[in-house]
């Protein structure tokens, strides 16, 4: 029978951080670590608890632990960095077997990560990363810069190659809006007559955030014709900032990233192009089964573990399985 337990971390400095413990034991649930009765334990620093990317990756995670028979205990930054920062130390006093992070910064988290692996604790990213990809043991999900290039380019081709470009992306010192960013300037300088008007940065990757912004680019620049957003969250704000200031759906065109729940719904309803999905409770799942299989002593044969994907639009929203989304 799995054991699932609500833990509370205490004695941080600066804040008192939530964490919720979660774990399979039982003879038959594969025995990480020993077994039941000896788990492994495995510290999850997440970004957020309220962007549905990680709420989804936490499901996938929350389910392979109990399968694997594996201790889960989860904290949340906030995009905050010195929150995450005292997290992952945390989990190294807590002696977890091993971290999985999703750095909210990819400089400010380089200690952490160091305290960590001095302490003999492999620490993996998840989702985000580094700059310094050498002080983590191995990232898990995509090439993001590939990812951000193949997106453009279908902005690109909706907005007939040419037109007035906005790009709402989140917090600029996050790896992936600095992967994106780049993977959306380099199909840029193939496409001169699309003009890029204006680029806002939304801290909170944030539906209000984006909607507060993208109304306020809009109102400078009311030519615009496409949109690229950092994540759904951003790009479905950015969708009522485009309804409040009169423009058609099919006047725009409007793209993001993660296919949550509220983007298929929105790609129903005509206002969403295209999203990227990033299928997160398969990608929780494939995280938890690494950090099992590293303590097993089995590592993966390169630095960057795949995620699947798949770009979801009008054309499929409603043929695609669940188990090709999730």
């Amino acid at each position: 029978m799995s054991i699932r337990r609500l833990r509370t971390l205490a004695g941080l400095a600066a804040t008192a951080l939530a964490l919720t413990a979660c774990g399979g034991s039982d003879g038959d649930g594969g025995g990480a670590g020993g077994g039941a009765e000896d788990p492994y334990t495995i510290g999850v620093s997440f970004y957020s608890n309220v962007i549905p990317l990680y709420v989804e990756m936490q499901e996938g995670m929350e389910d392979k632990a109990e399968e694997l028979g594996a201790e889960l205990i989860f904290a949340y930054a906030d995009n905050n960095a010195e929150n995450q920062a005292n997290q992952i130390n945390s989990f190294v006093t807590q002696g977890v077997d091993i971290i999985l992070a999703s750095p909210v910064d990819a400089v400010a988290l380089a200690p952490a990560y160091r305290e960590a692996r001095s302490a003999g604790i492999p620490i993996i990213s998840v989702a985000n990363k580094l700059q310094d990809e050498s002080l983590e043991d191995a990232y898990i999900g995509p090439n993001l810069v590939d990812q951000a290039a193949r997106t453009m380019e279908r902005v690109a081709e909706g907005m007939g190659g040419s037109g007035q470009l906005l790009q709402v992306t989140g917090p600029p010192q996050i790896a992936f809006v600095q992967a994106q960013m780049e993977g959306w300037e380099s199909v840029l300088a193939d496409y001169p007559d699309i003009q890029v008007v204006d680029t806002v940065a939304v801290s909170d990757l944030s539906t209000a955030g984006a909607l507060d912004a993208t109304a306020s680019a809009l109102a400078a620049n009311p030519g615009v014709t496409g949109i690229i957003a950092s994540n759904d969250d951003v790009a479905l704000g950015a969708i009522q900032a485009v309804e409040a200031a009169g423009i058609a759906p099919e006047d725009i065109f409007i793209a993001g990233w993660d296919g949550s729940d509220a983007a298929l719904e929105a790609i129903r309803e005509g206002t969403y192009d295209v999203t990227l999905g990033q299928r997160p409770y398969t990608w929780g799942q494939i995280a938890v089964q690494t950090a099992v299989d590293w303590l097993d002593g089995e590592r993966p044969e390169e630095h960057r573990v795949s995620t699947p994907e798949v770009f979801i639009d009008q054309e499929n929203v409603d043929t695609l399985t669940e188990e090709e989304i999730r």
